[in-house]
C-alpha cells in the first residue's frame, strides 16, 4: 500500500510531456518556462529533434540568438542523421549542409564523407 502511494508521488514526466508543456508555454508567451521544459525533455532524450528546434525558437523569441543557433544547428544535424538512416540521402545531405554551415563539426565530417564525395562522381 505504501509503495503504491509513493509511486503516485514519484511520477516522472516523460520527454514528450515536457515537450508538450513547453509548447503550451510557447503558445502563452512564457518563453523562459518553455526553455526550461524543452531542456528537461532534452535531458531525458538528447535526440528529440522537435525539442531542439522548439527550444531554439524560444531562445530566438527572447533575443538570445547564439543559443538559438546552437539548438537549430543540433536539430539540423539530427534531422540529417534521421534522414540518412531512412535512406533519404539527398535530405540527409541538405540537413548536414545546413548544420555544417552553422559550424557543427560532426555534420561537416558527415557531409564531407557522404555528400561531397558523391557529388564528384
Amino acid at each position: 500500500m505504501l509503495l503504491i502511494l509513493i509511486s503516485g508521488f514519484v511520477h516522472a514526466q516523460t520527454a514528450d510531456e515536457y515537450y508538450e508543456s513547453g509548447r503550451n508555454y510557447m503558445t502563452n508567451g512564457d518563453f523562459r518556462s518553455a526553455i526550461e521544459d524543452f531542456t528537461k525533455a532534452l535531458e531525458i532524450d538528447s535526440l528529440y529533434v522537435e525539442a531542439w528546434t522548439a527550444r531554439g525558437d524560444a531562445w530566438e523569441e527572447i533575443g538570445i540568438y547564439g543559443e538559438a543557433t546552437e539548438d537549430w544547428m543540433q536539430a539540423y544535424y539530427l534531422h540529417g542523421n534521421d534522414r540518412f538512416d531512412e535512406g533519404s540521402f539527398a535530405d540527409a545531405c541538405r540537413y548536414w549542409s545546413m548544420a555544417a554551415e552553422m559550424g557543427h563539426p560532426e555534420a561537416k565530417s558527415l557531409y564531407r564523407n557522404h555528400c561531397k564525395r558523391k557529388a564528384k562522381n
